[in-house]
């Protein structure tokens, strides 16, 4: 399975609409892809899930029920501590 970090962004544009790229790559989470997530992540893909309901016209119980779902599929990842000379995300040329 590919492993995909997606963007807020994606998983919004993906609720508005069934017709673009954004809701086909949404259906294959657990399928073809499993979806890196972290706590923040999580808590953003919530946030801003709850705060756009309306407009998606969508319940915040669905807007639970996906969180759930990248929950459940996704394999948990720590962002990166930049801050520490040991990380490979600080070190020139990795």
């Amino acid at each position: 399975m590919n492993l995909i970090v997606l963007d807020t962004n994606v998983v919004v544009s993906a609720l508005r609409s069934r017709r673009g790229a954004a809701f086909a790559i949404l259906r294959r989470i657990g399928e073809a892809w499993t979806p890196l997530i972290s706590v923040p992540l999580i808590l953003e893909y919530e946030a801003v899930g709850l705060r756009e309901a309306d407009r998606l016209n969508i319940s915040p119980q669905s807007v639970e029920a996906i969180v759930r779902a990248f929950c459940f599929f996704g394999r948990m990842e720590s962002p990166p501590d930049v801050t520490e000379p040991w990380s490979r995300f600080s070190q020139p040329g990795v």
